[in-house]
């Protein structure tokens, strides 16, 4: 009885295990797919959705202080979405078509206006901690870029 008893707790063991391993393959795989924004568009998307009126309107109360409705709603769908959710809910929605303005002055991506829809953004859904990593992501990016130019500028311009 006692053999026959652990070959059942290990098989136990053994199928947690395995499935353990197997979440997170799809884990792997899923951020590998959500990696892959080698293009302008899935960028300029996701600008274009922190720019809306729901996006900015969770901004704008981001810092205030919540009263104790708000506190007890917790989890609830009474709490209002925070500014990273706001976001992702907009670039998720395959309702919204979100176009470019046309401003060839800047580049000549923009002499014509883009339509960015979600159906033709690489790596699928993005979850509020996806937005708050790809908004990171960018503001580093421009800060190094800033400071390159600062710097090239302060060689050229003595």
């Amino acid at each position: 009885m006692c053999e026959d008893w652990l070959r059942v707790e290990e098989a136990k063991i053994c199928d947690t295990a395995h499935d353990v391993v197997n979440e997170q393959a799809r884990i792997a795989a899923m951020c590998l797919t959500n990696v892959n924004w080698n293009s302008h568009k899935p960028w300029l998307r996701l600008c274009l959705a922190m720019f809306e009126d729901r996006a900015k309107t969770a901004l704008l109360i981001r810092d205030r202080v919540k009263d104790r409705a708000e506190l007890d709603a917790g989890v609830s769908t009474e709490r209002p979405d925070t500014f990273e959710e706001a976001v992702a809910s907009i670039y998720n929605d395959e309702a919204i078509v979100l176009t470019t303005d046309v401003l060839p002055n800047l580049h000549e991506l923009f002499s014509d206006p883009m339509t960015l829809r979600f159906s033709e953004m690489p790596g699928g859904e993005l979850t509020d901690e996806e937005v708050k990593s790809r908004i990171g992501d960018a503001r580093a990016k421009i800060i190094q870029v800033t400071s390159d130019v600062d710097c090239f500028s302060f060689v050229l311009c003595p």
